[in-house]
């Protein structure tokens, strides 16, 4: 199974900031095809601002990111800016199977 995460800036009002989520979209087989690929999941709790992030070169949210899956979960680590000039990192547990992944928050 293909698991896909990224930052996306649906959520953003325009009011202000850059508010961004974290999201991923899994696909168990043949993801040529569009019908093969799963639901999006949203990783984030609620939206960030992308502006508080550190500068280096751009907004930067770490270089620690990544993702691994062990059986039939898969655990993408991720970065968040929560201040100015702050980030810290999140990871949460997906659950795979069929392509219909569910997120769960990590004890």
């Amino acid at each position: 199974e293909l698991v896909v995460t990224y930052y996306d800036f649906r959520n953003d009002t325009g009011e202000g900031g850059e508010l961004t989520d974290h999201w991923a979209v899994t696909c168990p087989a043949d993801c040529a095809q569009e019908a093969s690929w799963g639901h999006e999941l949203r990783l984030t709790r609620r939206s960030f601002d992308m502006l508080d992030a550190p500068v280096a070169v751009g907004h930067f949210l770490g270089d620690y990111m990544g993702l691994v899956v062990a059986g039939e979960v898969a655990h993408p680590v991720f970065g968040i800016a929560e201040a100015p000039d702050r980030t810290s990192l999140y990871t949460r547990r997906i659950r795979l199977g069929g392509g219909a992944g569910k997120v769960a928050a990590l004890p």
